[in-house]
């Protein structure tokens, strides 16, 4: 069910998964804006300590930008700017797939019960990059030759400034506590 209450251990008691999706900030200026107040972050990080699974999905900016508070509360760092992949030499595209034995990592999200429920390739739209504490694991790495592109008024610009996103993940899991 949605919900649109302030996270703490009463709102969050009784529930088992907590998916969040593009959490917004108000920006103000340059400067990063949390989605999520310190309380919250603490909230959260106890329940998810105590049993709580929890999903975050951050787009590019302004969404990353937006739970980077709280992606570092578990040791998650995102790459600043739009994660592109390589298309041809010099060229990048907004979709990035992720098959078996290039960026998608054996995880329990992939490893199936059934070979028909076997996940051979996922595809991605633009979205962030991050990097991973020690004890996650990666499910969706990014390939030689991704970048992490500035966004401009009218998107990410491939003149515009870059880092290298090789080796960083897009999808990650982590165990805590329970």
């Amino acid at each position: 069910e949605a919900s649109k209450s302030e996270f703490s251990a009463a709102t969050l008691a009784g529930a088992s998964v907590l998916a969040i999706a593009n959490a917004e900030a108000v920006q103000s200026g340059k400067e990063i804006a949390s989605a999520f107040t310190n309380s919250e972050i603490t909230a959260l990080r106890q329940w998810v300590e105590q049993g709580g699974a929890l999903l975050v999905i951050a787009d590019h900016p302004p969404f990353s930008d937006s739970a980077t508070a709280l992606a570092q509360a578990f040791g998650f760092e995102f790459a600043s700017g739009v994660a592109l992949t390589p298309t041809t030499p010099g060229q990048f595209g907004p979709i990035a797939v992720f098959e078996v034995g290039k960026g998608l990592m054996p995880s329990a999200l992939n490893r199936a019960r059934l070979p028909e429920e076997q996940v051979d390739s996922v595809m991605t739209f633009t979205g962030s990059a991050f990097r991973i504490p020690p004890a996650a694991t990666s499910v969706l790495l990014f390939p030689e030759g991704s970048r992490s592109f500035a966004l401009g008024p009218r998107g990410p610009h491939c003149a515009a400034p870059s880092t290298s996103i090789a080796g960083m993940s897009q999808g990650a899991i982590l165990e805590v506590g329970k």
